[in-house]
């Protein structure tokens, strides 16, 4: 069991990331919602029930000795990160680069924001409703994480009521910019609902070892081998990354141009064009005016 949790690092850390997002101060209420977002993300990454089961215990019985910045440091200065083969302490070290994250998110964002709903330096009590509120305005700075989260609120219904459409809205914005998370519960929620983009999903799912090693063209065996849209969702996540994400420090979800890019009416080359030209006045105004007109019709 645990090397099996350990080698689902990816689904653990973000429940660890997500459930941690929520609150640093544990209580039923807490408990119940937490234990709703694990179940879902590990439905997400297909974890056997028994690995689920474990990965709530983890999260709420365990892991939430270290539920501030100064916990995370003691931790360090008494382990050492990379130190020992301690199971539990590998995983303690996942809770404490999670408190880390959130840290360096409340760097980025918190100045932006009315109040430290990210400073972890405090205990944070939980109100499913408030905690809504609060990410919903964070998100709009384009903050991957925060966005990620908000999309899950809205699939699964925390502080607000279950809006599945605006969920996938989100997790295809945070997917572009790079998010192999978001990926999977797309593959998640259409699993049940439509084969076809189930298919899609599924199979960009397999290529996060690709994303991670900033490949942009991926072998012929590989993509002979998958469905033709992921491949070319891939060639967008991945150019981003490389062209936009990494050289310019765009970490932010850019949500107008996200926007261009998934939409079907613009062939692959004009948008792969937008993404290799991203810094380029010219065709910066072209894919604005897209989206400008985009919004108009929307709003008729």
């Amino acid at each position: 069991m645990k090397n099996k949790i350990l080698e689902h690092y990816d689904a653990f850390y973000n429940m660890v990331l997500l459930t941690t997002l929520l609150s640093n101060v544990t209580d039923e209420k807490f408990d119940e919602d937490a234990k709703k977002i694990i179940d879902v993300i590990g439905q997400a990454y297909e974890l056997s029930e028994d690995i689920i089961i474990e990965c709530k215990r983890l999260i709420t019985e365990e892991l939430v000795v270290i539920p501030r910045n100064k916990d995370r440091q003691k931790f360090i200065d008494k382990q050492g990160v990379s130190s020992g083969n301690n199971y539990l302490n590998s995983l303690l070290s996942i809770k404490c680069d999670v408190i880390y994250a959130i840290r360096e998110l409340n760097s980025r964002i918190g100045s932006s924001l009315d109040g430290d709903w990210f400073d972890y330096n405090h205990y944070h009590a939980y109100d499913p409703q408030l905690r809504y509120s609060q990410i919903r305005k964070a998100a709009v700075t384009g903050d991957l994480i925060v966005n990620k989260m908000i999309a899950l609120m809205h699939y699964i219904g925390l502080g607000t009521k279950k809006d599945e459409p605006l969920a996938v809205t989100s997790f295809k914005q945070c997917m572009i910019w790079g998010d192999m998370f978001s990926v999977n519960m797309l593959k998640n929620i259409y699993r049940n609902k439509n084969q076809k983009k189930y298919e899609v999903y599924k199979d960009l799912s397999t290529l996060d070892k690709y994303l991670d090693n900033g490949v942009t063209v991926l072998p012929d065996e590989v993509a002979d081998a998958i469905n033709p849209k992921a491949k070319e969702i891939y060639a967008y996540i991945a150019s981003i990354k490389q062209d936009i994400i990494l050289p310019l420090n765009r970490n932010r979800i850019d949500f107008s141009f996200v926007e261009v890019i998934l939409l079907d009416s613009i062939p692959y080359r004009k948008k792969m064009g937008y993404i290799n030209n991203y810094s380029n006045p010219n065709l910066t105004n072209e894919w604005k005016d897209i989206t400008n007109a985009s919004a108009g019709k929307e709003a008729q």
